[in-house]
């Protein structure tokens, strides 16, 4: 089995870190913040040299005991993401501003947890899936956690 590595994104990251474009197969992250940028690729490319996989949890917005799981990610290079501000009066578009950096992520599947008894093995609205146990996302990210904390200290 592949090693892998969790991002998390959790709702107090809403602030500099958004998601756009959101579907089965991806999304656009856009980070608006420098030092979380770093991070962030500075992660990606050490698990690139290092042959690991990278999964990523996404804490919903509204029901934050759900969480969303992208399987097996796969980056773009990252680019200045650039949004139109519309002039209030005249319905004219101003120039592109640009506003942080976005990087499209592909996926090879993705999984809903929830820690909610409302929504465990609930089917997802127009979704064939269910919600699963969130103690099991929980226990992954713990997992790994622990497993590069002793790699840490080696």
């Amino acid at each position: 089995m592949k090693e892998k590595r969790f991002l998390r994104f959790y709702k107090k990251d809403k602030g500099f870190i958004k998601m756009i474009n959101q579907s089965e197969k991806g999304f656009d992250l856009i980070i608006t913040n420098d030092n979380v940028f770093n991070d962030i690729l500075n992660t990606i490319k050490n698990c690139k040299e290092n042959n690991i996989r990278i999964d990523i949890v996404w804490q919903m917005k509204w029901k934050l005991d759900n969480f969303v799981l992208y399987k097996n990610c796969i980056f773009s290079e990252p680019e200045i993401n650039y949004f139109i501000i519309k002039k209030r009066y005249m319905g004219d578009s101003a120039s592109p501003q640009p506003c942080g950096k976005k990087i499209r992520i592909i996926c090879d599947s993705v999984s809903h947890y929830s820690d909610s008894e409302e929504y465990k093995h609930k089917q997802i609205k127009n979704k064939k899936e269910k919600y699963k146990d969130g103690l099991i996302l929980n226990r992954m990210l713990k997992i790994n956690e622990l497993k590069y904390k002793s790699e840490e200290y080696d």
